[in-house]
């Protein structure tokens, strides 16, 4: 999906519990994303994902609104982890 494409299914789809959100997005920036998406529904838990490791994306991720921050390529266990602490 693009950004905008994952806004609007965000606004239309209420049941959405958890966001996987890829840092480089083809037309705006998962930042920008998070923070449209925290807008809409705050309480919805964004998760991270991204190749970046540097130290300052991190921070930019949890700034923009999201709750984790995992780089790429990624474990399927640290996955789980993650989402399960989300969902349940």
């Amino acid at each position: 999906l693009t950004g905008d494409e994952a806004i609007t299914l965000f606004e239309k789809n209420k049941s959405i519990d958890l966001v996987i959100m890829d840092i480089k997005l083809p037309d705006i920036n998962g930042f920008e994303v998070t923070r449209a998406l925290k807008k809409i529904r705050e309480n919805v838990p964004i998760v991270a994902l991204t190749a970046y490791s540097v130290t300052d994306i991190h921070q930019k991720c949890i700034q923009a609104g999201c709750a984790e921050f995992l780089t790429k390529p990624i474990a399927p266990q640290s996955l789980v982890t993650s989402v399960y602490k989300y969902i349940m």
